[in-house]
């Protein structure tokens, strides 16, 4: 399991919040990040937001506070990203050279190196497990990563829409897959939400 790095991002957030721009953004409200030279790092101090991949609309990424994000290569196309924000949302923006140097500075490496290894991973895991795997696969596995997700984007983000945002299926497929799963015992929902799931491998295959 991916573990977020809590003490180095609250170091990192601490180092760099008071050097850059503050934002406070509403649930729907789009952000997008500058890039080239004049590329920025987003602090996530409060709320939680969703990293969206403009050409497909695909859910990339949830980051709830605190977080960060646009330090490493994840974003290196990033005209095609952008931040939508699914609770009220504290944001810091701060210019990426300007984060090196007090990086540099306060000699946060090791900060650093977690909090981008943390999300490196993460994307690993994603791909190791969606790639060359059956629809319904890719459904448990999405579950499976909702549920260990902090509650606030378990209670913000409905299950289906996770699902459906980050695995590309389609709306109706999610549902009827969903739909499967409760008639099987194997997830509880309320309201749309996910409540636990307890996934078996054998359930019937659409």
């Amino acid at each position: 399991m991916n573990i977020k790095p809590i003490a180095a991002l609250d170091r990192l957030l601490t180092a760099l919040h008071h050097q850059g721009v503050d934002y406070t953004l509403e649930h729907g409200q789009i952000f997008t990040l500058s890039a080239g030279e004049d590329a920025d790092v987003l602090l996530i101090r409060e709320g939680l937001v969703a990293l969206q991949r403009s050409s497909d609309e695909r859910l990339i990424y949830c980051l709830s506070a605190p977080g960060m994000l646009g330090f490493n290569t994840v974003l290196e196309n990033r005209a095609d990203y952008y931040i939508q924000v699914y609770d009220t949302a504290a944001l810091t923006v701060v210019p990426l050279r300007q984060v090196k140097a007090i990086v540099e500075e306060q000699q946060l490496w090791r900060e650093m190196f977690e909090v981008s290894n943390a999300i490196a991973t993460a994307m690993h895991g994603i791909l190791l497990n969606t790639s060359g795997k059956s629809s319904l696969a890719v459904i448990r596995y999405f579950l499976q990563a909702l549920e260990r997700e902090p509650s606030l984007i378990r209670q913000r983000i409905p299950a289906a829409e996770y699902v459906r945002t980050r695995s590309g299926l389609s709306r109706s497929y999610v549902m009827k897959c969903l739909a499967l799963l409760r008639s099987n015992g194997e997830i509880t929902m309320h309201q749309g939400a996910l409540v636990s799931c307890q996934l078996q491998h054998d359930s019937d295959v659409l």
